[in-house]
């Protein structure tokens, strides 16, 4: 009995610290994982708050880019020194040119407060709102205990290179005489390009939110100094770092960190004009060592109710498990039934998780594209809608330069392929194929590169880059590739492409992007062998060669059969617009007018129109996706070897009365003459002239005449042309022969005829 009493205790033992190991190792787990993730959220809160950082220090970099520009944009304003005049006064005509044009420069720049402009030697200021003296400026308006009048005057006599003060705090009074506090930043420029001496106030609070810099991490404080490090600002007044400043070695390219024992300070040296920033940021989150506290005694008090709950659970289980056991004995086949069910059905969840995974990524770019071809829209969007996307914009744009690239691909085909639509192409391997593309050439530069389909086989593309001088190689690289990708899924399509200017990396700019790059399409030059067309480096011209009478002359001769003539007529036009650097959208209208001419001559019922539709679709489809004009001659040559099969045998054609009327008819202006005629018709002049008055009654230059007085009494009783107007397009070289003519025919002469007529 004490046995099988030891054997019962043995069992609830078992079950009794098996529950407690499971509790213990629940609650130690989870209050690991309680503390990596403080420290977790901590790492990744400070990493997202660098990259906010240097966001800020970009955006400083450009504001100060800024008012550099506007210190040498109005150093340049083309106005000479205020001069006295005889009785004293100043010309305030220039004073007022002068203010109008400052007015102008600086009305986009919110942060600025006031720009000031006085010379050397006069008592005047002019500011964007109007005309003062320094003593009113600086002694009643802006008032400041050091920074009064005579120190500026002071100071602007001194030779000095640009230099900007620290914030300070100016009292501002406005016209209605109300006082207010502001923190200003002076700048004031250099005096060493002309006479003026410009100074540029600066609000320090719109300064701040211009550069977002509300978006870094709570608790995080700001410094900015200059070269020589001297605090220019800082949003913590109780900041001193003069001691740590001596410990740190400020490396052109490279960051320093120095952390003491509440702080981590975050030193960046400025690419632009050397300041140095400083980001002061907390080791730890505020608020988290009550959570820890409160946490701790939660998992004490979690594992004390575990131990409990085992105990009671391990005496009401104990009973219930030995019968099941004892139930289960010998049967291993159903365990091991079950155990393949649960591990099956483990292997299901992961797969339809990895599905899951699949169409989030695919969503997710989908919603990039959406969001990127929205920005696009001819339209303003709202505010909610761009702080709402603000988080994809960013993933749009992570350097502070981009460039668009319009990218659109068409399906290589042969000349015989020219009437059959293209065979389809996946836009997702593509769009793959040409993000690798563009990360290869702009690889070398470091830049960014996202790819949106934008329908049927058009792509278009955001390249960030990080330095202007970047742009040229990029483009260059990117041609290089494109003709190279001859394996992959490019290897089956052609591609041209346009690539923009450089924009700044902000949203609103996509827009003038994409116009830029749609007009680089559209102006490409088809002479060129790059597939990239660089929009800046377009140059246009309007000098197209269009000769209707040498089009005229190849359908003629397509008329007549000669083929390889009309083919070399094609040619010479094309080859002479592509000396000229014609663009594209200027070519097409002229291979378009080639082809209709040609078409008139096809004979009705000898091709299915069906087929005569496909034909012109395949040639606007080749001639409109054109890479360059040998592909446009290509469509030409087909269609005009189609047209000649589709017209009457030669032998039948060549002298056909039906022709050779339609002919004269058409051309009768010209200088027909029997040798001209026999050539077109390819035969002798002596048997075309037999051949015409066997056919008409009459010989050629009669029924020439015939045709050509026709048209001449038609004119002179409808217009109000003069004789000698109405000779010359009738074909006649002077209005003697073509009175002389006239009168043979009609018995009077062209004026007599017209008196005639008219009463």
């Amino acid at each position: 009995m004490p046995r099988i009493r030891w054997k019962a205790n043995m069992g609830l033992l078992k079950i009794f610290f098996s529950l407690l190991l499971v509790a213990v190792v629940m609650f130690a787990s989870n209050y690991l994982v309680f503390e990596n993730s403080i420290s977790g959220i901590y790492r990744q809160v400070s990493e997202n708050n660098k990259l906010v950082v240097k966001h800020v220090i970009r955006s400083f970099d450009q504001a100060f880019k800024e008012m550099n520009d506007l210190i040498y944009s109005i150093h340049a304003l083309p106005y000479k020194s205020w001069e006295m005049m005889e009785d004293d006064r100043i010309n305030m005509n220039d004073v007022y040119l002068m203010q109008k044009n400052m007015t102008t420069l600086v009305s986009s720049m919110d942060y600025l407060e006031e720009v000031v402009l006085f010379e050397k030697g006069s008592a005047i200021a002019i500011t964007s709102q109007g005309t003062s003296s320094l003593e009113a400026l600086f002694n009643e308006q802006y008032r400041h205990d050091t920074y009064n009048a005579e120190y500026w005057r002071s100071f602007a006599e001194t030779n000095r290179t640009q230099k900007v003060f620290p914030a300070s705090v100016f009292k501002v009074q406005f016209a209605d005489r109300l006082v207010q506090n502001r923190n200003l930043i002076v700048l004031m420029g250099s005096n060493q390009i002309s006479t003026y001496n410009i100074m540029l106030l600066i609000d320090v609070d719109k300064l701040l939110k211009h550069v977002n810099q509300t978006a870094m991490m709570q608790g995080t404080s700001l410094m900015v100094m200059d070269a020589e490090r001297n605090r220019i600002l800082s949003t913590d007044p109780e900041w001193d770092l003069v001691e740590m400043l001596n410990e740190v070695y400020f490396n052109p390219g490279q960051e320093a960190t120095v952390k003491s024992r509440d702080y981590e300070y975050l030193f960046y040296k400025s690419d632009y004009n050397d300041f140095i920033y400083i980001d002061k940021m907390p080791v730890e989150l505020a608020g988290t060592a009550p959570v820890v506290a409160w946490n701790r005694m939660i998992m004490i008090i979690a594992i004390l109710s575990a131990v409990g709950l085992s105990i009671v659970l391990s005496h009401y289980l104990y009973r219930p498990i030995r019968d099941l056991v004892r139930l289960l004995g010998g049967k291993t086949a159903e365990p091991q039934a079950d155990y393949s069910r649960i591990r099956s059905g483990i292997e299901q969840i992961q797969l339809e998780n990895a599905s899951v995974k699949v169409q989030m990524e695919t969503v997710h770019s989908e919603i990039r594209r959406g969001v990127f071809l929205h920005a696009l829209d001819e339209f303003s969007h709202s505010r909610e809608f761009e702080n709402r996307m603000q988080h994809i914009f960013a993933d749009f744009f992570r350097t502070g330069q981009f460039m668009m690239a319009a990218i659109h691909l068409r399906p290589k085909e042969g000349p015989e392929a020219g009437s059959e639509p293209p065979a389809p192409l996946r836009a997702a391997s593509l769009e793959q194929a040409l993000q690798a593309v563009l990360r290869e050439a702009a690889g070398e530069a470091g830049g960014h590169c996202a790819v949106f389909h934008a329908g049927s086989l058009q792509f278009l593309a955001l390249i960030g880059l990080d330095r202007p001088s970047d742009r040229e190689p990029v483009i260059r690289r990117m041609g290089q590739i494109l003709k190279q990708a001859g394996n992959g899924p490019l290897k089956d399509v052609a591609v041209m492409a346009a690539v923009s200017r450089l924009y700044a990396s902000k949203i609103q700019y996509c827009q003038d992007a994409y116009r830029e790059v749609k007009r680089g399409l559209m102006y490409r030059d088809l002479s060129e062998a790059t597939p990239v067309t660089d929009t800046q480096a377009i140059r246009y011209t309007w000098k197209v060669y269009f000769p209707l009478h040498e089009i005229e002359k190849l359908s003629n001769h397509l008329a007549g059969g000669n083929v390889e003539a009309c083919l070399a007529m094609i040619r010479a036009i094309l080859e002479k617009n592509a000396e000229r650097h014609v663009h594209h959208h200027q070519l097409v209208p002229v291979a378009e007018c080639i082809y209709y001419h040609m078409q008139q001559y096809v004979e009705p019922g000898k091709v299915d129109g069906q087929e005569l539709i496909r034909l012109q679709e395949g040639f606007i489809r080749s001639v409109h996706q054109a890479v360059n004009y040998r592909e446009i001659e290509t469509a030409l040559d087909y269609a005009a070897r189609r047209f000649a099969e589709w017209r009457k045998p030669a032998g039948d054609t060549k002298l056909e009365a039906e022709f050779i009327a339609q002919y004269i008819n058409t051309h009768y202006k010209e200088n027909l003459h029997l040798d001209h005629m026999a050539e077109l018709l390819g035969t002798t002049p002596k048997y075309f002239s037999n051949y015409f008055k066997k056919a008409f009654g009459i010989n050629f230059v009669e029924y020439l005449n015939k045709v050509r007085m026709a048209h001449a009494k038609e004119w002179l009783k409808t217009t109000d042309w003069s004789v000698a107007e109405i000779g010359e397009k009738s074909g006649y070289l002077n209005s003697s022969t073509f009175t002389s003519t006239f009168k043979k025919y009609n018995g009077i002469s062209p004026s007599e005829y017209r008196r005639k007529s008219i009463s």
